[in-house]
């Protein structure tokens, strides 16, 4: 996409170490890796994560694969680039997790890497609306707490959780990840640094 290709070009060299999280069946590992980059992916879908793995092997490029949430997996090494695939940063629910991811993303980057995403900015869930959700949440005995900008939306037949976020809300995960904005372009998408 757009996006993708603008930060790739700003931010990742050929022979970076490149992790990517949420790499679906590989669509944008491809080129990472046909760029000469050293790319780790981590994918917690099963059927996606097989696909990239055929799709790769046919291709014949070295990628390391991780089956996995981000947050769960063990993690080491450096990486110049941290790149949160399409929208998957706001797919975490719950502020304290996708800070946490964050953090945990910022300990793994290399001196002057970045962590590259993009978020959704779609209007958010009205106050009683929210309310209502967490109540019914409640109800049901729920762990998920619903905050100001959860949206569930419905592709043909399935369901699917994303958060929203204002440019304030973005910022303040990163700040309180403890990591500054370098870039801010548009479809909005981020390159963050470690202080």
């Amino acid at each position: 996409l757009p996006w993708e290709e603008d930060l790739v070009d700003r931010f990742v060299k050929p022979g970076d170490a490149v992790l990517v999280i949420g790499s679906g069946s590989g669509r944008d590992v491809i080129p990472l890796a046909e760029r000469g980059c050293h790319v780790t992916c981590i994918e917690p879908a099963s059927q996606p994560f097989e696909i990239a793995c055929r799709v790769l092997r046919e291709r014949q490029l070295p990628v390391t694969m991780v089956e996995g949430f981000f947050e769960d997996v063990p993690l080491s090494g450096e990486f110049a680039v941290v790149m949160f695939s399409h929208y998957c940063y706001g797919y975490i629910p719950d502020s304290r997790r996708r800070i946490d991811a964050l953090r945990k993303a910022g300990r793994h980057l290399s001196t002057g890497g970045r962590i590259l995403l993009n978020y959704g900015t779609v209007p958010r869930l009205s106050p009683l609306t929210t309310w209502l959700a967490k109540a019914v949440g409640a109800l049901c005995g729920s762990d998920w707490h619903i905050e100001p900008g959860d949206i569930i939306l419905r592709r043909t037949s399935f369901y699917f959780y994303s958060h929203v976020f204002t440019w304030e809300e973005i910022a303040a995960e990163a700040a309180e990840a403890g990591l500054r904005v370098v870039y801010r372009g548009h479809d909005p998408v981020l390159a963050l640094a470690a202080p």
